[in-house]
């Protein structure tokens, strides 16, 4: 979600400063409106403020718009983009039988680019952010390069999950079978070919179970979680409200999944003890089926993609995270806490996070369960409240982006063997 990016200085001039960092992301992370894009961008952003020296790297569909000035050319030195294959290339890509995911973005011009850049100003470390952008570990760039992956999700999983959810499609979901199979075999080839130095994860679940298939322990593998930025501490002056609100990619299969069970199963019981609740649906990319879902239910509105979630953060009782499927860390989820809202969600939504003994939102998979938290802060009762001021300082202690900022150097310093760019 859109938010307060913060400003760095300018990077400064080859030459000088920290290790040089090429970034290697499969689409341009700017604005970064989904939890790919969010994660990209504030790491670098992070990074930069460390004094790295970043050169980005990222793919584009043939049309997509791309900015020519954002906040990301100020944290980085150059930004190069370079546009997918497009038409015939991308179908006969497609019948290679590697995963879409990978052919889609395995652009041929991004290897001279590299090798180009490099040439100039050598990368110290390389990162891939994602497990598609691990087909670029065949370019070969002189010295000692260390070469870095990062797992945003394991993404056979997610191919998986979506063929499972299109069972009413049968062609569609047999395409997400055969990109699941096609990831499978790519990512398990990727994490054993032993050719990278370091292996990042968001979640600490999915860094056990890679770590477990390869078995190697000359590897770094390190957890460096999304997160969320953290607001000055405002004003407690939430009063009463009927409004829960939804955030979310309005397009991605868990969320929608997710706010069908919310509207199907316990919205009518909420609306049963509180007749004036109103549910906002905030996101982008809302797909037929969430229109369907939200003008049939009473009390329930579609507000579409806002330029900040903010405000509308601090005029609902609470946020809710229904999601019952779905990898990697629920960003949402720690935006909220963040701006100490009220957090009501199910406890897959709290998977692969890190969380402190006391809970820091109110959790329950049933619906009546569920209905009866969203009851309960929709009156404002003082447990609800309780968990909401945990939340923000738990993500200000251990999710902030300066926190996971000092993770990422933390890894870096153990590659690089040297001591930390900025004092402690």
């Amino acid at each position: 979600m859109a938010g307060d990016f913060g400003r760095v200085n300018a990077p400064r001039a080859a030459g000088s400063g920290g290790p040089v960092v090429y970034i290697l992301a499969p689409q341009f992370p700017w604005p970064p409106m989904d939890g790919g894009r969010i994660g990209i961008c504030y790491r670098i952003r992070e990074l930069a403020r460390l004094g790295y020296r970043i050169h980005l790297f990222a793919t584009a569909k043939v049309d997509e718009p791309v900015a020519e000035r954002t906040p990301l050319h100020d944290w980085c030195a150059p930004v190069t983009v370079v546009r997918r294959r497009a038409g015939l290339d991308a179908l006969w890509a497609w019948l290679s039988f590697r995963p879409y995911q990978v052919t889609s973005r395995d652009v041929p011009a991004l290897r001279p680019a590299l090798r180009s850049r490099h040439a100039t100003e050598p990368a110290d470390v390389v990162q891939c952010e994602h497990s598609s952008m691990g087909a670029f570990r065949d370019v070969d760039l002189d010295g000692p390069v260390r070469w870095v992956l990062t797992f945003h999700n394991i993404e056979h999983r997610g191919a998986w999950n979506r063929a499972r959810s299109a069972w009413k499609a049968p062609l569609r979901a047999l395409l997400y079978a055969v990109e699941a199979v096609r990831l499978w075999r790519y990512e398990t080839a990727l994490v054993r070919s032993g050719r990278f130095d370091a292996w990042l994860f968001v979640s600490a679940r999915e860094r056990d179970e890679i770590e477990r298939w390869v078995g190697d322990g000359r590897t770094i593998f390190a957890t460096v979680p999304s997160g969320s930025d953290v607001p000055p501490v405002l004003p407690d002056g939430r009063g009463p409200s009927h409004e829960l609100l939804f955030l979310g990619s309005l397009w991605y299969d868990p969320n929608v999944h997710g706010l069908e069970w919310f509207l199907r199963q316990v919205w009518p019981r909420v609306r049963a003890a509180e007749p004036l609740a109103r549910l906002l649906v905030v996101g982008r990319g809302a797909i037929s089926r969430v229109y369907r879902l939200v003008r049939d239910a009473a009390g329930a509105t579609l507000v579409g993609e806002v330029p900040e979630i903010d405000s509308w953060v601090a005029r609902a009782a609470a946020v809710i995270v229904p999601v019952r499927r779905g990898a990697g860390i629920k960003i949402k989820l720690l935006e909220a806490l963040a701006r100490g809202s009220v957090c009501i969600c199910t406890s897959h939504a709290l998977v692969g996070l890190e969380l402190p003994e006391e809970p820091v939102a109110l959790v329950a998979d049933e619906p009546g369960a569920f209905a009866a938290h969203c009851v309960a802060a929709l009156r404002g009762e003082p447990g609800a409240r309780a968990t909401a001021q945990r939340g923000r300082e738990w993500v200000e202690a251990a999710y902030s982006w300066d926190v996971v900022g000092r993770r990422l150097d933390a890894v870096y310093r153990q590659l690089l063997g040297r001591a930390p760019l900025v004092p402690r």
